[in-house]
Formats: structure tokens, C-alpha cells, sequence
């Protein structure tokens, strides 16, 4: 449909469809139409000066074949009591983007979004004090026609009756079924009409109901509202805000941004502070916290069709210093700093509720964050109410590791720039590195008071697995103290350095070459050892080359857990299993990863773990040994010159108090304890 345009100099085409095409109506906002017919009448009573404006908007909907449930709408009437369609505002209408009631907020597209949710708009209208009529059709396919005959109850004594005919979709599927729900959204559209001045009269019907905004209001809203303002740059704002008291399924807390007294972007506050209740709740009972803002700079880049603003999320970085934009992160933060001291009541309490909660966990569970504390702040922000150890863990491995991030990002700045410092510049370079090297300091504490924690871990498993089982009164497999030790049927190739605890036995075989856990000889890659025995742990450490060998020397451990409490040693001494696995090591020839061969030579010795506890059976068979009982009695050694090999026999007392031992001054540092007398 091909329209003039006049432009108070002269007339032009225009392509309604094309003007159409870029009118937005959201499927999210299906009443906005209504909202802008509302908005015209609101206009056209302030433009007549009457005291006693009055709007009607009846709601008339399909036939349903269930009595019991309502159709959708497909029509709505909107009737005022204003000025009329006088000739000035007959050629305003004609007018496309006209500036008529520009001081007043009219974009002059308004009329549009009828046409794109509608078929078609009837506009019947008396004017002059009632002397004049004027009645017309607008529609996409024609624009505006008159229309001489019309439904005569649209006929107003005086102002102006628009009908919106034939709702589409999707807005007519989206559109509230309950009038409430539809006061509801016209209400909070216009909010800023409502609070501090007296509307015009508004009053909904849909069949037998009616509905009065400006009651509707005073019964659901507290009767004043809160007002602070807050500034960006030269720009200043205003957030006001209400304490919805009506129950509405659905809703919750939301910050309004406003753009000449309407409803533009709405933001739900519970993504801006997790955790708050929903609803709050004060002495006079429940209610949702619904805040709007409004500013002339809102009002300037608001779009024309009045469904977004033109502002960016952030700095695009167009202009420095005092030219810098509006920003939303900076016009969301003003605002939402406003409701922090609104909602402050409720914020402090569960804010004091979630600092206590992550100071607990810190320090009883998890003390590596520690750094983190003087960050707490952060923290507090990053979780939600009442926070269960895994969300307070997330939020400080995440703020841990954007921490590191930003040292490493520093850290390389650094280095760049170390050639080219300018002398006068020293100090402050100076100050940037050393401030880096706090951080990686704190950083690798961090570090190192999580593994000391998993150390803690270990041992307290280790010792549970050692005592009596409470189930049956006996003692745990010796599976259980190996996994601990080592994952059983693993090789180093898939067990990570952290993953394993070597150190519970020698802290030199967490770096090892090769390792093969509860695996056959068979598995061994770095040999040709037929055998299905299966050692409880074989070590290799790394090939090392002596003088002029032809080939890397290679040295081995080997280790066996025996049954915690076990008695049975008769049909075999403790270390002739643990010999028998010896013969068959030295029987493989060996390569390296390249395929080179490596040298396991008969006079380099083997060193050898058993793992037991000494009962009266296993100390009867040592005596019978040649090996040597340790100082502290808790352990004996001897050294096979025959074969080789370096034997050592570990109670579990020893393997325990040992590590404990080892342990105990981390411990203490950190406020941890293995034992009562720690």
C-alpha cells in the first residue's frame, strides 16, 4: 500500500508495508497495541484539559465450545472522553512519524503496531465539542478510507472510539485470559502515571466484569513510593520503588526501564541478587518489589516503536573522557545499586547467612581458598542463598582461576615490556612485579594447601581402612589400602601425578619412569615377561647412563600389601613371593620408550616393600630370617646380597604414623589434625 506523506513542505510517497515490516510488536508484549491506543486517549484528555477523563476498554473474545474457559480475545474496543479527531490530529494521523506530540512522547508510529497484531482499526470520533464526527478505517491493504457506516455503539457523545478487530497470532495466544492479569500489565505499563499524580479514570470490561485501574492500583500497590536517584556522567535517573501486594503466580521481583512514563525493557531482579526470597515479606504481609526507571536520556534513545533503547550493553569506545556513552552495564548498576539500598533489609541478612556459610567452609573444609578472603565480597555475590559446599566451591575455583588468568596475562605484559622500561618509569614497574609475585605467591599457597588437604584426606581413609569393620568385626582387605595407595589394573599412563599417593610410602616413587599396578608381567611394555603373576605395584624410576655404558642403567621397586590382620603365613614366608616376583623382573630384557634397549643389571639392586601387620604369626616367621628389626621396632630390613635386593617390612602402624609424622607441621599450619593429640 503506497501512501502520501506530507511533511508541512510538501507531499512524498510512502510504503506502508514497509513501515509495517519495521514496526516491532513482541510476541512477549501481545497488548502493546492496546497500550499505544491507551496512550493516544491519555494524550487526547490532557489535550481537551478535563478533570474528568475517562477510558473504557471492553475485551471482547471468540466463542469457546467450553463454557468454562474463555476464548481468545479477537477485539478490543478503546473509548476516551478527550479532544477528538479534530483536523489537527486527523493530519497528525495522516502523518507518518509525525512530531506532533513529540513534548508528549508520541513517536507518531504507535498507530502502526494496531496493524501489524490486528487486521484492521475502525476509528469513530466526535470533536468541536461534539458539533463534528469523523469516521474512518485503517488498514494495511487500503491505509486510511472512510467509513460512513459503522457499529452505532461505537459512536462516542464526545472523544474518540478505536475498535482493534481480529487479533492474530501469536500475540492473540500470548494475550492474559483473566482481566486482573490484564489490569496487571496496563498498570505496570503506565506505572509512573499512577504513582504521585491522578490518572485519568481507566476502567476494563470484559462481559459482567469491570475493573478500574486507578482502584486496582491502590488495592495492590502500597499507597507511597520510594524515589533516589542516581547519576552517569551528565545524565541523571530516577528509580522509584513499590511494593506489589496482589498474589500472582509467575511473577517476581523487576526493575522497569521507562521511557516517557512507559513501559519499555523490564529485567527480573532475582538474576541480579540469587537468593532473594520471592516474595519478601514485612509487616503487612507478602509482597513482589517492582522498581522503575526514568531519565531523559531513556526518554531521548528510546527506538520508535518504544520496544528497546538504543544503548549499548557496553563502552564501544567512541568517544574518551567526558564523551564516554551510556552504557546498560553502567545504567544497570546505578539502578541496581538503588534496590540494593532498597532491599537492603533482606540483602544484608542473607548476605551475613552466605558470608558465614563460605567462612565456615574455608576453614574447616577447604583452607587452599583462604587467598580468596580478602575477596569475600565477590564470593558473597557469586552464590546463591543459603549455598551448599559444591556452590561455594564453584564460585571460588571460578574466581581462583580468573585470578590466574589475569596473573599470567600481567605476567607476560611484564616480560614484554622488561627491555623497554623507561628509567623515570622504574619504580612503577617495580611495583607491578612485585605486586605479580604476591600473587604468585598466593597463588601456589593456594596450590599447596589443596594438596596438603587431600594429604589429610588420605591418611584418615587410610586409617579407617586399617581398623576393625564394624559390619562383621574383621579387618579390610589389603585392596582397599592398595587402591589408596595406587588404583588398582593402572599404569602410569593413566593415572595423573595428583591421583595417586606414593607418598604414603616413599615420596621418591611419585617420580617414577613406569608403574604398573596389580597388572601381569605380560602387561609390562618395557619387557618380555611372559608370566600372569600379578604384583601388587612395579616401580621403574628413570634410566640413568654411568660412565660409559652402552646402555641407560635401570633400578625398580617392588611392592606388597599383605591383609591387614593377617595370621596365615605357613605355607610361605612373607618374602618369598616378593623374591619369586624379583627372579622374573631380572629375567626380561628391557627397551626404552624409543624402542632402545635399557640394561636391568643383576649388581644393581632392587629395592623391595612388604606391607603387613605384625602379628605373632608374621614375627615368628622374621625371627627365622636374617633380617634386622628397625629402632623403632615397628619395621625390619635386610639387604639380599644373593639376590640383589634391599628388603624392607612395613608394619601399618609404621606406613600410618609415618605419613602422619611427615605431615603433622603442614597440618598444624593449617589448623588440621589427624589424631586426637594433634
Amino acid at each position: 500500500m503506497m501512501a502520501l506523506y506530507q511533511d508541512g513542505r510538501g507531499f512524498m510517497l510512502f510504503d506502508l508495508d514497509g513501515r509495517l515490516r519495521k514496526t516491532s510488536v513482541p510476541a512477549s508484549r501481545p497488548l502493546l497495541p492496546v497500550f499505544e491506543a491507551v496512550a493516544n486517549s491519555f494524550h487526547a484528555i490532557q489535550e481537551a484539559g478535563r478533570t474528568d477523563g475517562e477510558i473504557i476498554v471492553e475485551f471482547r473474545r471468540e466463542a469457546a465450545l467450553d463454557p468454562e474457559i474463555k476464548g481468545h480475545i479477537d477485539s478490543v474496543i478503546i473509548r476516551d472522553n478527550g479532544c477528538g479527531f479534530t483536523e489537527d490530529n486527523y493530519h497528525a494521523f495522516e502523518t507518518a512519524d509525525t512530531t506532533r506530540k513529540l513534548a508528549l512522547g508520541g513517536k507518531g508510529v504507535g498507530r502502526f503496531t494496531w496493524l501489524v497484531a490486528f487486521a484492521e482499526a475502525m476509528i469513530v470520533s466526535r470533536y468541536n465539542a461534539g458539533a463534528d464526527r469523523r469516521a474512518f478505517r485503517f488498514t494495511a491493504r487500503s491505509g486510511i478510507e472512510d467509513a460512513p457506516e459503522f457499529e452505532p455503539d461505537l459512536l462516542p457523545a464526545a472523544g474518540t472510539t478505536v475498535a482493534l478487530y481480529g487479533f492474530k497470532s501469536p500475540w492473540r495466544e500470548r494475550s492474559p485470559a483473566n482481566l486482573e492479569l490484564i489490569a496487571a500489565d496496563i498498570i505496570e505499563h503506565f506505572v509512573a502515571l499512577f504513582v504521585g499524580s491522578t490518572p485519568p479514570s481507566v476502567v476494563l470490561i470484559h462481559g459482567i466484569e469491570r475493573l478500574e485501574l486507578r482502584t486496582e492500583f491502590a488495592r495492590t500497590y502500597d499507597a507511597g513510593a520510594s524515589r533516589r536517584e542516581f547519576s552517569i556522567g551528565s545524565d541523571s535517573f530516577t528509580v522509584c520503588g513499590l511494593r506489589l501486594r496482589r498474589r500472582e503466580a509467575g511473577r517476581s521481583h523487576r526493575l522497569l526501564y521507562l521511557a516517557h512514563q512507559r513501559e519499555v525493557k523490564t529485567e527480573s531482579l532475582i538474576a541480579h541478587f540469587p537468593g532473594l526470597p520471592n516474595p519478601l515479606g514485612d509487616e503487612r504481609g507478602s509482597f513482589h518489589f517492582v522498581g522503575f526507571v526514568q531519565g531523559d536520556a531513556l526518554d531521548h534513545f528510546v527506538d520508535a516503536d518504544r520496544s528497546s533503547f538504543r544503548i549499548p550493553e557496553t563502552d564501544e569506545g567512541d568517544g574518551p573522557g567526558l564523551l564516554r556513552q551510556l552504557t546498560w552495564r553502567d545504567l544497570r548498576g546505578g539502578a541496581l545499586g538503588i534496590v540494593r539500598q532498597e532491599l537492603s533489609h533482606w540483602l544484608d541478612e542473607i548476605d551475613r547467612e552466605k558470608r558465614a556459610r563460605i567462612e565456615s567452609f574455608v576453614a574447616r573444609q577447604e583452607p587452599q581458598y583462604q587467598v580468596l578472603m580478602k575477596d569475600i565480597d565477590k564470593i558473597v555475590a557469586d552464590v546463591p542463598a543459603r549455598p551448599s559446599n559444591a556452590d561455594i566451591d564453584r564460585a571460588m575455583s571460578r574466581r581462583l582461576f580468573e585470578r590466574r588468568e589475569i596473573l599470567q596475562t600481567e605476567s607476560s605484559l611484564l616480560l614484554n615490556e622488561l627491555e623497554s622500561v623507561d628509567a623515570a618509569k622504574t619504580d612503577v614497574y617495580r611495583e607491578r612485579m612485585e605486586k605479580a609475585v604476591r600473587e604468585y605467591n598466593e597463588l601456589g599457597i593456594a596450590d599447596l594447601t589443596r594438596y596438603v588437604c587431600h594429604r589429610r584426606v588420605i591418611i584418615d581413609l587410610l586409617a579407617k581402612a586399617l581398623s576393625l569393620q564394624p559390619s562383621d568385626g574383621k579387618y579390610g582387605r589389603e585392596d582397599a589400602v592398595h587402591s589408596l595407595v595406587y588404583p588398582m589394573r593402572k599404569s602410569s599412563f593413566d593415572v595423573e601425578f595428583y591421583s595417586h599417593n606414593l607418598w604414603l610410602l616413599d615420596e621418591r616413587l611419585a617420580y617414577n619412569w613406569r608403574l604398573y599396578s596389580d597388572l601381569p608381567f605380560s602387561s609390562i611394555d618395557i619387557a618380555d615377561i611372559s608370566s600372569k603373576k600379578e604384583p601388587d605395584l612395579i616401580v621403574f624410576d628413570h634410566p640413568i647412563v654411568i660412565g660409559g655404558e652402552e646402555a641407560p642403567l635401570l633400578t625398580a621397586t617392588i611392592v606388597e600389601f599383605k591383609r591387614p590382620g593377617r595370621t596365615d603365613y605357613r605355607r610361605e614366608r612373607a618374602t618369598t613371593q616378593v623374591y619369586n616376583y624379583l627372579e622374573l623382573l631380572r629375567s626380561g630384557h628391557y627397551k626404552d620408550s624409543e624402542g632402545r634397549p635399557v640394561t636391568l643389571r643383576m649388581d644393581v639392586p632392587i629395592t623391595i616393600y612388604i606391607v603387613a601387620d605384625f602379628t605373632e604369626e608374621l614375627l615368628k616367621d622374621v625371627r627365622d630370617t636374617s633380617m634386622h628389626r628397625m629402632p623403632d621396632g615397628d619395621g625390619f630390613y635386610v639387604f639380599n646380597d644373593e639376590m640383589k635386593a634391599y628388603v624392607e617390612l612395613i608394619s601399618y602402624n609404621r606406613l600410618l604414623e609415618s605419613a602422619r609424622r611427615r605431615n603433622r607441621p603442614f597440618f598444624r599450619v593449617l589448623g588440621l589434625s589427624t589424631t586426637p593429640r594433634d
